[in-house]
């Protein structure tokens, strides 16, 4: 058949089929008496459904929509067929307004609409010579969910590793550290942070801040975060190595013994930033042993205490040491 169609339009194109006058004439009468047909039809009553679209406004902060609601109401409505013509082209530009803060409560966590509330919104969207006989469905039910307002910590997930020689002065500090958010009470009941964007930091040898959006919760409906992202410093410093003798205090529990060791002092052997490094003083730390620690070679195990946050140790010399116990 489409090949036959084809031969057909090529013919007259190429000017080897034509039409005879009173071919014409036949068309013309044609396509008129169809468009007198169509006036006809259209000037008879018809019964039929139209979409009408809706949109959701005051709905209280203290609430949370668990489901979409729904998005359009189907309408039943009668008219000529000239004016449900008009309508269903128009008809798209008549979106309803539904007042949610004129819900009604159930008692089950749910409120509801009854249609016939804006029955008189619907009825002058349309044209007033259509007759609107039904609105469905007869209620819109809106289930919800209290919203609870909460403020977590803000963890990052950056992998940071900084060039040899350097290090990092503090730890990466997170400007807010804690952001506010709210939802439904079941889902920020059990949230206790809220994680960043994952990023590489490689070889730094500067210190650096950058923004970082923050992991945001698609799955659950009605979560509001009160801002998206959060800074992140990274304090990087050039380390160098400091050494420091200790003298070796022994933390004994027994009370009644006392200990001296050999030796009595241990070289602590440290990695501190450049800025820091007149302020690592022995007076700050512990060199400790306890009697408990004592290896099957007669040697107790010598502990750091209260070393600062900004320095690291690298080692001990020695990290054991022989006692004796005197009275």
């Amino acid at each position: 058949m489409k090949e036959e169609f084809e031969d057909f339009y090529r013919n007259i194109k190429e000017g080897r089929l034509r039409f005879s006058q009173r071919a014409y004439i036949f068309l013309f009468c044609l396509l008129l008496s169809t468009f007198f047909w169509f006036l006809s039809a259209l000037s008879d009553s018809y019964t039929t459904y139209l979409k009408v679209p809706l949109r959701y406004t005051s709905l209280s902060d203290n609430f949370v929509l668990e489901k979409e609601p729904p998005k359009q109401l189907s309408i039943k409505v009668r008219s000529s067929g000239f004016e449900l013509l008009g309508e269903q082209i128009s008809l798209d530009r008549n979106t309803i307004d539904l007042d949610l803060s004129k819900a009604k409560d159930n008692r089950r966590k749910a409120y509801f609409i009854l249609s016939e509330d804006f029955r008189k919104q619907v009825r002058e969207s349309l044209d007033p010579d259509i007759e609107l006989i039904e609105i469905s469905p007869d209620s819109i039910f809106l289930e919800t969910q209290e919203r609870l307002f909460k403020e977590v910590p803000v963890r990052h997930s950056a992998a940071i590793s900084v060039a040899k020689g350097y290090g990092l002065r503090d730890q990466a500090q997170l400007v807010p550290d804690r952001v506010k958010l709210s939802g439904p009470r079941s889902f920020i009941d059990t949230l206790s942070f809220v994680e960043t964007e994952r990023i590489t930091l490689e070889n730094l040898t500067d210190s650096t801040q950058l923004s970082l959006e923050l992991k945001d919760f698609p799955q659950v409906r009605g979560v509001q975060m009160a801002q998206s992202t959060v800074k992140l410093n990274v304090a990087v410093e050039k380390f160098t190595e400091k050494s420091l003798q200790l003298k070796i205090i022994p933390n004994n529990r027994e009370g009644t013994l006392k200990l001296r060791t050999f030796p009595p002092e241990v070289k602590g052997i440290f990695l501190v930033p450049i800025s820091k490094y007149e302020d690592l003083d022995a007076s700050l730390m512990r060199a400790t042993v306890r009697l408990d620690s004592a290896t099957n070679s007669a040697k107790l195990a010598v502990k750091l205490e209260n070393l600062p946050d900004y320095a690291k140790l690298i080692r001990l010399e020695p990290s054991f040491v022989e006692y004796i116990i005197t009275e």
